[in-house]
């Protein structure tokens, strides 16, 4: 079995290694001719290591698009009755709360509350209408309104 190596002795095999492979590589560079010596003197490079033409300038084709790869080639067909879709008007969702539920209050000069009614979000403030009562005031507790009912703010936290 070997004996373990010591870092210095580590280090010097390191040393050793990198002298090697550095001298190596010198030393294969020195004994070839260098190609733009001899071409430079219109002789031909004879050199194991040859080091291509790059061209001038690279030309690359030209794409014909002709088409989106995405859209169908055939035309979409009409459905039945194609008109009435878009006359068609939705009832609200039902399976939503028709009451209107405060999401943020905005406290200040001019207090403002987000109010989510059948899922559309509003931005009221003193005096807009919400539900066929005008707001009379905003506070911390919720939006009150003209008819003496109480839209309450119910801070979630995350």
């Amino acid at each position: 079995m070997l004996r373990p190596l010591f870092a210095n002795q580590r280090r010097t095999l390191l040393r050793a290694g990198a002298h090697a492979c550095a001298a190596s590589m010198l030393l294969a560079a020195l004994a070839t001719p260098y190609r733009f010596e001899a071409t430079a003197q219109g002789q031909p490079h004879a050199g194991r290591f040859n080091i291509p033409d790059v061209p001038a300038r690279l030309e690359y084709p030209k794409v014909a698009v002709q088409r989106d790869p995405f859209v169908s080639n055939e035309p979409t067909p009409e459905p039945d009755g194609a008109g009435a879709l878009d006359a068609l008007v939705l009832p609200p969702n039902d399976a939503v709360a028709a009451t209107p539920i405060v999401r943020a209050i905005v406290r200040g000069d001019t207090p403002r509350a987000l109010v989510d009614v059948g899922g559309r979000m509003e931005t009221l403030g003193i005096g807009d209408v919400i539900a066929g009562t005008r707001v009379t005031a905003i506070g911390a507790q919720g939006v009150v309104l003209d008819d003496g009912e109480t839209l309450p703010f119910t801070e979630k936290t995350p």
